[in-house]
């Protein structure tokens, strides 16, 4: 029998030398004028599982929970301990676990942004932690 046609066409292959004095390869695909592609012929996968084809699950659905069962859920701004998972904050919050729209909030990103503008820098963003606040400044502004 006739050995099977390549699976690739013939190269060409060019050299040249760029002004560094490195020689590079390129290589260009070739195709004879009566060059034909023959097409390949794959079968089926004949792998198989020895424990069968792999189970249809059905829709993952999140698991209900009553919020009342997890304690570090609760919160009792009168208990000696607010938030009974975190004991190391002990007594007043002292305002740290208001909203980021509280009033007071406001009124220091206004100072902030005041503070910034005096030294001719841009605030780009202020995010508050639960006992601080950082700060983020355009750094094109800073002089």
């Amino acid at each position: 029998p006739d050995p099977p046609p390549p699976l690739l066409p013939p190269h060409t292959t060019h050299s040249f030398t760029l002004p560094s004095l490195t020689t590079h390869t390129h290589t260009t695909p070739f195709l004879p004028r009566n060059h034909h592609h023959t097409p390949l012929h794959a079968s089926s996968s004949t792998v198989t599982d020895e424990d069968g084809p792999t189970p249809t699950l059905p829709p993952w659905q999140p698991e209900s929970i009553d919020p009342s069962t997890i304690p570090e859920l609760h919160y009792s701004p009168t208990s000696p301990t607010p938030i009974p998972h975190q004991p190391w904050r002990l007594g007043d919050t002292d305002g740290c676990d208001d909203p980021i729209e509280a009033l007071w909030r406001i009124e220091a990103e206004e100072l902030i942004n005041r503070a910034a503008e005096g030294v001719e820098a841009r605030v780009l963003d202020v995010t508050w932690y639960m006992a601080a606040v950082v700060i983020t400044l355009d750094e094109d502004t800073i002089g």
